[in-house]
């Protein structure tokens, strides 16, 4: 007989519990969630993000499953699916993580099985039908729905964006459009070393020293400067500048992406909207990095 331990300092979804819920304080573009379960045999086991406390399955937005067979799936509209084979095994635990993009109702999920390896389970996935339309997310809720078991959620970590107004995966060519927030976007296997760039006239608006180990690339629109850079070895920095040199923000991204990874090219646009590319190292800094776009609007 095969004893397994499960945490029970931890929140536990129990058979026929129902639902447990935490709450993550309301998301309204980006929410990330990331969570240490543990089952202690193979389950039915759902883990999800929602508007409110869910009391039901078609409450849940985001969500990951522990299916009967052994494998991690994530719910992809009206279904389970998962871009690879990802099992999982009585009383092993498997940090998960959820990105949702609220405002393109999709989410990605990406699991680690320790600190230094990591896999994308999901890209993209549609939120569940029934949450089509939801305009926030502010619950991790889980329950088994199998007559039998037990999973622990530990170490549950949860942010939501401040200021980013959009969020898309990937490496992005991005061109903005004069006078308006709009842009177009197209998806390419850019570089992320790209060349130092100046605004479009040339002229010296300002010299400030920005202590960065390497500059990756700069945009201008005249009044405001967006710089992509590297703090140090896979740290990189958004810092966004007014027309006197003066810092007005551009480390929003750092309340929902870790800050481990590599910095790419950035566009400002005339409206002061900046776009930036950047790649991810989850769960730590020598773990696969994963490309994003993010547009935000420093300060504001």
């Amino acid at each position: 007989m095969t004893i397994v331990k499960i945490d029970t300092s931890c929140p536990l979804a129990l058979a026929a519990g129902g639902f447990v819920a935490q709450a993550l304080g309301p998301g309204a573009v980006v929410v990330s969630s990331d969570f240490v379960a543990t089952p202690d045999q193979l389950v039915d086991g759902v883990i999800g993000l929602s508007t409110n406390p869910a009391t039901g399955f078609n409450d849940l937005a985001a969500t990951v499953r522990f299916s009967p067979n052994g494998i991690i799936e994530a719910r992809n509209g009206d279904h389970f699916q998962a871009d690879v084979l990802q099992p999982y095994f009585a009383g092993a635990s498997r940090r998960i993580r959820i990105i949702a993009n609220v405002s393109t109702h999709t989410f990605s999920v990406y699991v680690a099985p320790d600190d230094h390896h990591s896999v994308q389970l999901a890209n993209r996935y549609a939120f569940r039908t029934t949450q089509s339309a939801a305009s926030s997310l502010g619950a991790l809720n889980a329950i088994i729905d199998s007559p039998q078991g037990i999973t622990s959620i530990c170490d549950a970590r949860s942010a939501s964006s401040l200021h980013i107004k959009l969020s898309r995966e990937g490496n992005h060519a991005v061109a903005p459009l004069p006078a308006s927030h709009e842009a177009l976007i197209a998806s390419a296997a850019l570089t992320l070393r790209v060349s130092v760039a100046l605004s479009a006239t040339g002229a010296h608006l300002f010299t400030n020293d920005i202590h960065q180990s390497e500059v990756r690339s700069i945009a201008s629109n005249g009044s405001s400067t967006a710089i992509s850079a590297l703090a140090g070895p896979l740290a990189p920095r958004l810092i966004a500048l007014d027309q006197l040199g003066n810092e007005i923000g551009g480390q929003e991204v750092r309340s929902v992406f870790s800050g481990s990874g590599d910095a790419g090219s950035v566009a400002v646009a005339p409206s002061g909207r900046i776009y930036w590319n950047f790649s991810e190292a989850w769960p730590s800094a020598d773990a696969p990095a994963y490309p994003y776009l993010v547009s935000l609007q420093p300060g504001g």
